[in-house]
């Protein structure tokens, strides 16, 4: 029955109706096959756990099998680490529990499994699992050691052969083993897509091996590929002599044996060679260039690889006609101005939507680090961290208050680039990540240490001009920099299992599926008791939430760190400032945040108090709360400032900046309110002097509002005057 057979998920579900009864040990063990089958790996891992034990058996194999695909962490390793030593070791069972080790993030349990294989089956498979467990816990000189030696004849499936390949490239160099292997892959797994493209863009484009693959004899010899063209019509002929077993006509491969592989043998470049064609008689061809069999291969896949995979989408092409003038250039002009434009539609999606940073790097095709990079740096889009409406902060402080808090890899990679890293070590013995978030920043230190001495840039479409803009050495050094740190910062802390006892609801696993595996990794292990999760990303916030997380953003975390006397005010306050700096949306703030920045610039207006004063002119702001900032600030800058005018120079630049966004009616409001609420402020501060002797030195036939009438009056009187220095400035 087809998988898409409306028929089989009607049988699935009267299966599942059946197996909530009592079932007899054939029935049950015939609809946990059928559910396992159809893809319910929960529903059977339930009805094969009862069959199951301890000694080996289909049913105990049947039930790790399941737990694992149904995401059961937990339960999978808790199985498996149930049985015995032996078992575990065992052929039915080894490989399964280094993938229920892996998926957990348990990289060292899985590194000894591997080993343990080792010992008994040295094969590609296992080999290559063992290279990727090294890597990924930092351990690269054993496999580096192995890479330098294996031999270009060892055997393995195309998959595993093109992975190897690209291996020994990377972390060896420009080996020649890299290419051998390579196109012993392509050759082998020709009708795969995916070994085309490991091959042309892993190996050959982005590879190290270039040397190798450009390097050409001065004649034809066996293994090498040929073009050739008849100057007469035109016609352009590739061929290869294939030393290989089995060429095949197809591929345009030739055997040595071949008639006219033996003809172009010790040809050089230029010369000539005729040869019959059925109906037109002799024609002769030039030979036109003479290629490695490495290049010859790769030129074949950009030529075939639309037709041998019609469906596939990954090599897109544009010509450039040179007779066509200025206008030669407009296809690659039109690719540029198609991805400005859906760059513009994805901004606006982020911008009035709600979707993880983590989603919209899928869609736009750039990595989640390159889109922080890009929003953080753009004031008209910035970051959607918070909506800053009432108590979305208290509950994220009451998240950061728990004993752990699971750190996904944007926050991770942010605190770097904006500079609060040392501060945030402060806090590392409550911080907690999973392996994946390591891997994650791994890979992006990796990709930029493999772009070294290559010139990068961006071509691309600002509505109006093209720009083609390079990357400077000094930038490309400094976001390797930053990778790197962000990728120690990770490792420096406290490692926790990608596993809870609650599996992630299916619609929460369905949306996280084709994220990197960092996301599903965090969300998974901040809902064990007492964690909560650390994300700047609200769409993300939003999706952990839904899933039952207590979620959490740095300024929460750091608001309560400040409270518990762990980061003190200043530092603090250099945190907000980065924050505000990095166009986070939304942060939140008080007077005394913004009275120790205008004592930092010695009350000089800056681009930093200008941040403050927009978002204080937030449409989404409670006015009131507003009215509070501007009075607790006004009072105390009255007190702190040394003339008049530093007194007016955060009101005069919250007015201005509302009267630019179109809201300065608003701010004067604002003001105005503030004004009456300074008032009762004032008269609060003044009674908390004055009417504790008061109340001793009378009776309870005094009325208390008769003793507060002297501080509520020279409130007034006081309120007025520093008012009156604000309108003389120029506040009406």
């Amino acid at each position: 029955m087809d998988d898409k057979d409306p028929l089989r998920e009607q049988l699935v579900r009267e299966i599942e109706a059946l197996a909530a009864g009592e079932l007899s040990l054939r029935e049950r063990l015939h609809a946990a096959e059928t559910l396992y089958v159809s893809g319910h790996y929960s529903m059977a891992a339930d009805l094969y756990a009862p069959l199951s034990g301890t000694a080996d058996s289909y049913a105990l194999r049947r039930t790790l099998q399941a737990l694992h695909l149904a995401d059961r962490r937990s339960e999978a390793r808790k199985l498996f680490e149930s049985l015995s030593p032996e078992l575990r070791v065992s052929d039915g069972y080894l490989g399964l529990g280094v993938g229920v080790y892996e998926r957990a993030g348990l990289l060292k349990p899985a590194l000894k499994l591997v080993e343990r294989a080792l010992e008994r089956h040295d094969v590609l498979r296992n080999r290559l699992s063992w290279i990727q467990l090294l890597i990924r816990l930092g351990r690269p000189a054993p496999m580096q050691n192995w890479l330098a030696t294996v031999p270009a004849e060892i055997e393995g499936s195309p998959i595993e052969l093109i992975s190897l390949a690209q291996l020994i490239d990377r972390y060896v160099g420009n080996d020649e083993r890299a290419l051998r292997i390579g196109y012993r892959a392509l050759r082998a797994g020709y009708g795969n897509p995916r070994v085309h493209l490991a091959y042309a863009l892993g190996l050959i484009i982005g590879g190290r091996v270039s040397d190798v693959v450009m390097s050409v004899p001065d004649t034809v010899n066996p293994g090498t590929g040929v073009v050739l063209v008849n100057d007469d019509t035109g016609e352009v002929l590739h061929r290869i002599i294939e030393t290989a077993a089995n060429p095949i006509v197809e591929r345009e491969e030739l055997s040595p044996d071949d008639a006219l592989a033996k003809r172009l043998l010790g040809l050089a470049v230029g010369e000539t060679i005729e040869f019959p064609k059925v109906g037109v008689g002799p024609q002769i061809y030039r030979l036109a260039e003479i290629q490695s069999r490495y290049l010859f291969a790769f030129r074949r896949t950009m030529r075939d690889f639309p037709t041998l995979f019609p469906d596939n989408p990954a090599f897109g092409s544009f010509t450039i006609d040179d007779s066509k003038g200025d206008e030669r250039f407009e296809e690659m002009f039109a690719l540029a101005r198609g991805r400005a434009e859906r760059g513009k539609q994805l901004e606006a999606t982020y911008r009035d939507h709600v979707i993880p940073i983590a989603m919209f790097s899928r869609f736009s095709g750039a990595s989640i680090f390159d889109v922080w990079d890009g929003f953080s740096s753009n004031p008209d889009i910035g970051l959607r961290v918070a909506l800053g409406i009432e108590g979305e902060f208290e509950a994220g402080r009451l998240a950061a208050a728990r004993p752990i808090g699971v750190v996904d890899p944007l926050s991770i990679y942010a605190w770097v680039r904006m500079g609060v890293a040392p501060l945030i070590r402060k806090l590392s013995q409550r911080l907690a990540v999973v392996q994946s978030t390591i891997d994650a920043l791994r890979e992006l230190a990796e990709e930029r240490e493999s772009q070294r001495g290559r010139k990068m840039g961006t071509f691309g479409y600002d509505g109006e001009h093209y720009q083609l803009v390079e990357m400077t050495e000094e930038v490309f050094e400094r976001q390797l920099a930053e990778a790197n740190a962000a990728l120690e910062l990770a490792e420096t802390l406290p490692l926790v299992p990608a596993e809870a006892e609650q599996a992630l609801p299916d619609k929460i696993a369905d949306l996280l599926r084709d994220l990197h595996p960092a996301y599903h990794d965090t969300l998974i292990a901040s809902l064990q008791p007492q964690r909560a999760l650390i994300t700047d990303d609200f769409g993300y916030r939003v999706v952990a939430q839904e899933a039952g997380a207590q979620v959490t953003w740095t300024q929460c975390l750091t608001k309560q760190a400040q409270r518990s006397k762990r980061l003190s005010d200043p530092e603090y306050r250099q945190i907000i400032g980065a924050l505000l700096d990095a166009n986070y949306r939304f942060v939140q703030f008080g007077a005394n945040e913004l009275i120790g920045e205008l004592q930092d610039s010695d009350w000089q207006l800056n681009y930093r108090l200008r941040s403050y004063a927009r978002l204080l002119a937030s449409e989404t702001l409670n006015r009131a709360s507003v009215a509070q900032v501007l009075a607790e600030l006004v009072l105390t800058s009255w007190h702190h400032a040394r003339n008049s005018s530093q007194v007016a120079v955060f009101p005069m630049a919250y007015l201005e900046v509302s009267r630019e966004l179109g809201r300065e009616s608003v701010a004067r409001e604002d003001l105005v309110a503030a004004h009456r609420v300074a008032h009762v402020l004032e008269t609060r501060a003044l009674n908390e002097f004055k009417l504790p002797p008061k109340l001793l030195g009378t009776t309870n036939l005094t009325p208390v509002s008769e003793l507060a009438r002297e501080s509520l009056e020279a409130a007034g009187r006081e309120v007025a005057r520093i008012w009156g220095v604000l309108r003389a400035a120029g506040l009406g």
